[in-house]
């Protein structure tokens, strides 16, 4: 049985628990897996494929599809390759179209959410051959995955001087080591976050200051930059 406090029983279910209430679906460790097609697969590619025929039927085919499924899972894995998938999320990427002799712009995320799939997995781990990282939380929009949580357990940051800057410490030497071992998943997540469900912290995905964290709902950017 769990202690109580740990961060499996008490942060990471209650996470899930919360996206779920809210319209998220649970997909297992293991069918999330399946869905990428093994774990150096990044995509669920089944949902995305559906949702891009779905979204873009006026012109859209499957070899479009395929194609931009390897184009985006193999974007540079630097912060201009984020930069690239920010672009296809937000619509400004295009596809040739052969019939029309044209290109268009491709929608991955339907500006009515209530056309998108939204889904959460959890212990999604990925490879790229060398190395191999678990992120503890990903949330799916579409098959695209946008942001990962790590979750951090509350007892682990009792007697800290401050669990705020405590829990941001511990957050960023992991995102750092997933930015120097498993760079190509960070190029597709647009943000991370940390949280013990007490505090809840957040950053874009290339951000590693601590000046670039904020409390959810609580800090801007204009009110960090002050302290």
């Amino acid at each position: 049985m769990p202690k109580l406090g740990s961060e499996k029983s008490s942060v990471q279910n209650t996470l899930i628990q919360y996206a779920t209430e809210i319209g998220w679906e649970y997909i297992a460790p293991e069918e999330a897996t399946r869905l990428r097609g093994g774990r150096s697969g990044l995509i669920f590619k089944e949902i995305f494929a559906t949702q891009l025929h779905k979204i873009n039927h006026e012109f859209i085919d499957n070899a479009m599809i395929n194609g931009l499924i390897k184009r985006i899972e193999k974007l540079p894995a630097r912060i201009e390759g984020n930069l690239e998938a920010w672009e296809y999320l937000k619509g400004l990427k295009t596809v040739f179209i052969p019939k029309d002799k044209r290109e268009r712009n491709v929608t991955i995320i339907h500006k009515d959410s209530k056309h998108n799939i939204y889904q959460v997995t959890e212990e999604y781990s990925y490879t790229n051959g060398t190395h191999t990282n678990r992120y503890d939380v990903v949330f799916f929009i579409n098959g695209i995955p946008i942001f990962f949580v790590e979750t951090k357990a509350v007892a682990k940051f009792i007697g800290k001087a401050t669990n705020r800057e405590s829990i941001i410490s511990d957050a960023l030497d992991q995102i750092r080591r997933y930015h120097r071992e498993t760079p190509e998943a960070m190029t597709l997540f647009q943000l991370y976050t940390a949280t013990n469900i007490i505090n809840f912290l957040y950053a874009a995905t290339w951000s590693l200051s601590l000046k670039s964290v904020f409390n959810w709902k609580t800090e801007t950017l204009e009110k960090t930059m002050k302290t």
